[in-house]
């Protein structure tokens, strides 16, 4: 099947040694291979000696399973797409365990194909095989270990987010925040659960803008206390309709359903101008949904929610302002914040979520 790759002995030697070479000959079954070229596997310490002795286990995990994907992506396939398209790498096939990727043809400035906004080719096309389709790899791709609240527990950064997260589950529990539940999530611990378990995987997921330390220094709140004596000024609501200060924070740095990848934050001319990969100017937060859903939505017995009429007013959304490779957002908070930057982009997690640092919070002030 790769024959026809140049420079790309030492991956047909690694399939040869570790069996994959019989897998992928077989009959009835399409593959997609991103093939590492020999300098690359050289560059990364896989010489040939390496690939003739190495136990195949560590073979498998290092430099194969992340490098086939079931199905054929060909070109016309990615070209003709949407936006992203799953794929899905076989990790384990006794136990059919699958890792997912958003991969995207030309999806950034300079062509050639991504995967999880990692470009990995640099390549205009693949080659066609007689049962798949192969791209030449200039670069691995080496999928997230942990999921998103694990990383930002991790970042001495984000502890202040961290803090805010489970300070606003623990003032919901207590007052009973049942929009919530309406909104298919849990009924107490939504905000890191959510980010804990990515609820959507493995579709598009979600991407959160996560304020530093510093974004909550620079918006009065000094210290973890501060966004606890902010979480105690809610408004008690016997029938839980009532949006919690730190609701309109949190979920303000939110966006549902949607991988914003950095190249695609940036809106290159020459990025793919397919309207989904195509990066609207504006975009609306949970915050958003969230109002919307509480001025016009209905209970679980489909009679209008008391909220109606209350005219939640419709924050939460985003602008995002590109000047080279700074990526700037603002939002329609009538307080006018100073605009959040980027600092940290692309922190990709196992769960479908990606975190972006900003350096200011979106709302409130």
């Amino acid at each position: 099947m790769i024959d026809s790759i140049p420079s790309s002995d030492l991956f047909l030697l690694a399939l040869q040694r570790t069996g994959y070479d019989s897998l992928l000959s077989a009959t009835g079954t399409f593959y997609t291979l991103v093939v590492p070229t020999d300098s690359l596997l050289i560059a990364s310490g896989y010489t040939k000696d390496v690939i003739t002795y190495l136990s195949p286990s560590l073979l498998v995990s290092g430099i194969i399973v992340n490098q086939i994907w079931n199905g054929q992506f060909s070109d016309s396939v990615l070209d003709g797409a949407q936006g992203y398209i799953k794929a899905a790498a076989l990790t384990d096939p006794a136990n059919q365990q699958f890792n997912t990727y958003s991969v995207a043809k030309q999806g950034g400035p300079t062509g050639g194909l991504w995967i999880n906004g990692v470009q990995v080719s640099y390549e205009k096309a693949g080659t066609w095989a007689s049962n798949g389709y192969i791209f030449a790899s200039n670069a691995f791709y080496t999928p997230p270990v942990s999921n998103a609240w694990t990383v930002l527990q991790t970042r001495p950064e984000f502890s202040y987010f961290v803090a805010a997260c489970r300070l606003d589950d623990s003032v919901v529990g207590a007052v009973g925040q049942l929009y919530q539940q309406y909104l298919n999530l849990a009924a107490d611990s939504t905000i890191f659960l959510n980010i804990q378990n990515g609820y959507g995987f493995p579709v598009d997921g979600y991407t959160y803008f996560v304020p530093t330390n510093q974004a909550f220094i620079n918006a009065g709140f000094k210290t973890i206390d501060d966004i606890r004596q902010y979480a105690l000024t809610y408004t008690f609501d016997p029938g839980g309709y009532t949006l919690s200060p730190l609701d309109s924070l949190l979920y303000t740095h939110w966006i549902p359903n949607a991988n914003l990848y950095y190249f695609d934050l940036l809106k290159d001319p020459n990025l793919n101008q397919r309207d989904a990969a195509d990066l609207k100017l504006t975009m609306e937060t949970e915050l958003y949904n969230l109002s919307y859903y509480l001025n016009t939505g209905v209970d679980y017995f489909q009679n209008p929610l008391p909220t109606n009429g209350l005219e939640y007013p419709y924050k939460g959304i985003l602008n995002f302002l590109v000047s080279g490779t700074t990526v700037s957002i603002t939002c329609n908070s009538s307080k006018n914040p100073p605009a959040a930057t980027l600092v940290e982009p692309d922190i990709l997690c196992t769960n479908s979520v990606i975190l972006h640092g900003v350096d200011h919070l979106f709302w409130p002030y």
